[in-house]
């Protein structure tokens, strides 16, 4: 395949930095971006739900509440952006252990995984 020669490299950048072709292409994936994001919310909140009755049941005082909050939001991002399998195991043991070295309790960590996010990670 020939390489572009920098006159076509120039015209084909200016094309796509036209704003009513960037308008166009975002008005084209609007609606399926604002669905995609409606069911993450939604995902995400029930996940934040579930973390809160983990530590009710633990007995973590509701002002570290965000500490393990931010933790699920963290372990939500990664699965969300990973497929599955071991890697998300690893990201999240690791995330799991930064958690812990900022004070939060890894037991607690380990049963969010465990009942949140059905990742089994030792304690």
């Amino acid at each position: 395949m020939p390489k572009p020669n920098p006159v076509d490299r120039l015209a084909n950048y200016a094309r796509k930095m036209n704003p009513e072709r960037i308008g166009q292409d975002f008005s084209a994936q609007r609606e399926r971006m604002v669905a995609k994001q409606s069911e993450a919310i939604a995902r995400l909140t029930q996940i934040e739900g579930d973390v809160r009755g983990v530590l009710a049941n633990e007995d973590v005082s509701s002002i570290q509440y965000i500490w393990y909050i931010s933790f699920a939001r963290k372990v939500f991002g990664v699965k969300e952006r990973f497929s599955g399998g071991k890697a998300v195991d690893k990201e999240a043991a690791a995330q799991a252990t930064l958690w812990a070295s900022r004070g939060c309790s890894r037991p607690i960590l380990v049963r969010i995984l465990a009942e949140c996010f059905s990742i089994n990670i030792p304690a």
